[in-house]
């Protein structure tokens, strides 16, 4: 993925050190930055601090940064990262898509609970890389260039993601019907 005409018209206009430049850089990534960085933490707050931890890396790097790839593609990895070190840090951090109301812990309440709770019990990257493909629709050629890992590797780990999933929904049957895997 090129870069944006427009992101490469701000990144060059803040390197020349105008300040409008790096407010508009904000306006147009800001909700971009907290709807995923909510999605990937579970909690509006942590997505707050996220999103404030962002934009201070992206203009920390000013001037002198050079855009290589879009301005999502750049933001996106550096976030990913900033979350993973605040799960690291030992933060209670869930990945829910949906807001779920429970009643009985027992019985989930819907189904839309099952599958938040089956993609949970995922690793953190394997979970990322569901959402990045089936929720956000990016192709193997665009988690290629996000991840910067060749596109085979991105296969692959889709491919791996994706048997492990189906192993967490399939073990419920496999236990109902007493067989064993």
């Amino acid at each position: 993925m090129p870069p944006e005409g427009l992101d490469l018209e701000l990144v060059a206009r803040a390197n020349r050190g105008d300040t409008t430049a790096l407010a508009d850089l904000f306006e147009c990534y800001h909700g971009w930055a907290l709807h995923h960085a909510t999605r990937m933490l579970g909690d509006a707050d942590e997505a707050c601090d996220v999103a404030q931890e962002l934009f201070m890396n992206l203009y920390g790097r000013f001037p002198g940064f050079v855009l290589t790839s879009t301005m999502k593609t750049f933001l996106y990895g550096v976030m990913e990262n900033l979350c993973r070190n605040r799960r690291a840090r030992g933060r209670q951090v869930v990945e829910f898509d949906e807001e779920i109301v429970t009643g009985d812990a027992a019985e989930p309440s819907s189904d839309a609970y099952d599958a938040a709770n089956m993609l949970a019990q995922l690793p953190p990257d394997q979970q990322s890389l569901l959402r990045l493909r089936f929720t956000d629709d990016l192709s193997t050629a665009q988690l290629s260039e996000l991840l910067g890992v060749p596109k085979g590797t991105v296969s692959s780990r889709l491919t791996r993601a994706v048997q492990a999933l189906r192993d967490i929904v399939e073990a419920p049957l496999r236990r109902r019907s007493g067989a064993v895997r």
